[in-house]
């Protein structure tokens, strides 16, 4: 599990610019205990795992979405854009901001 702060404010910091800015398509599940969220001009995707042994996010560059075996979720942060990746100054929460309100908190 990544539960070294420093190490969630470096992954944060990194995909801050990578996702900013962009509009989200699709988010699904088709693993427990895990999202794919999948953005506008871009062929990857953002994997957020919520295991208790594992939880983490990263970017997965090439990720395809099953055919059988996976469920939409999180419906109304589809067609929204990521605002900002940040990380609350004293906790270990990453926090994608959306643009027009709303937050996607991700507890590691």
């Amino acid at each position: 599990m990544v539960g070294n702060y420093y190490t969630l404010l470096a992954l944060a910091a990194s995909t801050d610019p990578l996702l900013s800015g962009r509009r989200i398509t699709e988010c699904y599940s088709q693993e427990r205990d895990e999202a794919v969220l999948t953005f506008e001009r871009s062929e990857g995707a953002l994997i957020v795992t919520c295991r208790s042994d594992t939880g983490t996010f990263y970017w997965a560059p090439r990720h395809a979405r099953a055919r059988r075996n996976s469920a939409d979720v999180l419906h109304d942060c589809v067609g929204r854009s990521v605002a900002a990746v940040t990380i609350h100054p004293a906790d270990r929460r990453v926090e994608f901001a959306l643009a027009g309100g709303g937050v996607l908190v991700g507890l590691f």
